[in-house]
C-alpha cells in the first residue's frame, strides 16, 4: 500500500498598473517612455511556479512652456518674487493635471512709468490736457496719461500767466499827433495793438481831438504907423506875429504893411483982398 502525499502549488498571471511620468523603467528591464499594456515578464513564485506579468503602464507627461508678461514697473510672479525689471530666465516647477512636474520660465518685460513737468506760459488763460481753463498761474495740478507702452504717465503742469492789458488815452492836440509811431491828424478813436514784457497783448485805445493852427495875412496900408496886435509900427515891411486860438492852438498872422508918411509945409502968401488955398 503507498500512500499520495501530493502539494500543488499554482502558477499565477497577473497585470501590474502603474502611472508614471514621462518614461517607466519596469522589472523587466526597459524603460518605456509610451503607455504600454502587452509587455509581459515571467518571474516563478516562492514556491517555484511560473508567475506571468503582464505590465499595464500608462505614461503622462510633465510640460515645459513659456509665461510671456508684459507689466509696468514691477511684477509679482507664480513664484512669490517681485520683479522690477525684465526677466527671461527665471523658472517655476508646477504640477499639471496628470501629476507630473511643469517647468514654467518666465518671460516678463517690464515697462516703466514716467512722471514730469509741463512747463507752459500763457496769456490771460490756458485749457490744458485734462480740459481744465486756468485763468490764474498754477503748479500743482497733475493728469494721468499712458505712455506707448501702456504705462501711466503722471504730469504735473507748471503755468504760468501773464496778463494782457488795456489802456485809454484821451488826448487834444494842435494840428497833429504822433502815437505810438503812427502820426494822426484828424479827431477820432484810434486802437492799437501792443505787446507787454511778458509778450502779452496790450490793447490801447486813443480818443483823439485834434484841434488846428490859424494862419492868416493882413494887408495894410497905413500914414504914419499903425497898431497891430498891440505893437506899434511904423515902417513898411512884413511882421508876424503868433497867437493862440480859442482852443490853445499857435495862430500865426502874418501883416504886409505898408507905411506912408504925412507932410507938413509951411506956405508964407500976401495976398489983395482973399486968396484961394486948397480949394478954400
Amino acid at each position: 500500500m503507498v500512500t499520495l502525499d501530493l502539494t500543488i502549488n499554482y502558477s499565477k498571471a497577473y497585470t501590474e498598473s502603474i502611472t508614471a511620468c514621462n518614461s517607466y523603467t519596469w522589472t523587466d528591464g526597459v524603460t518605456y517612455t509610451s503607455s504600454n499594456n502587452s509587455a509581459t515578464q515571467n518571474l516563478s513564485t516562492l514556491l517555484g511556479c511560473d508567475s506571468v506579468v503582464t505590465l499595464d503602464l500608462t505614461i503622462n507627461y510633465s510640460n515645459i512652456g513659456v509665461d510671456a508678461i508684459t507689466a509696468c514697473d514691477s511684477y509679482t510672479w507664480i513664484d512669490g518674487i517681485t520683479y522690477t525689471a525684465s526677466n527671461n530666465t527665471s523658472t517655476h516647477t508646477l504640477t499639471n493635471a496628470a501629476g507630473c512636474d511643469s517647468v514654467v520660465t518666465l518671460d516678463l518685460t517690464i515697462n516703466y512709468s514716467n512722471a514730469g513737468v509741463d512747463a507752459i506760459t500763457a496769456c490771460d488763460s490756458y485749457t490744458w490736457i485734462n480740459g481744465t481753463t486756468y485763468i490764474a498761474t498754477n503748479s500743482s495740478a497733475t493728469h494721468m496719461l499712458n505712455t506707448i507702452n501702456g504705462c501711466d504717465s503722471l504730469v504735473t503742469l507748471n503755468l504760468t500767466i501773464n496778463y494782457s492789458k488795456s489802456n485809454n488815452d484821451s488826448l487834444v492836440v494842435c494840428d497833429s499827433a504822433m502815437w505810438n509811431g503812427n502820426l494822426y491828424s484828424t479827431t477820432g478813436i484810434y486802437v492799437d495793438t501792443l505787446q507787454t514784457v511778458d509778450g502779452c497783448d496790450s490793447v490801447v485805445t486813443m480818443d483823439l481831438v485834434v484841434n488846428y493852427s490859424i494862419a492868416t495875412n493882413d494887408n495894410l496900408v497905413v500914414c504914419d504907423s499903425a497898431i497891430w496886435n498891440g505893437n506899434l509900427y511904423s515902417t513898411t515891411g512884413i511882421y508876424v506875429d503868433t497867437l493862440q486860438t480859442v482852443d490853445g492852438c499857435d495862430s500865426v498872422v502874418t501883416m504886409d504893411l505898408v507905411v506912408n508918411y504925412s507932410i507938413a509945409t509951411n506956405d508964407n502968401l500976401v495976398v489983395c483982398d482973399s486968396a484961394i488955398w486948397n480949394g478954400n
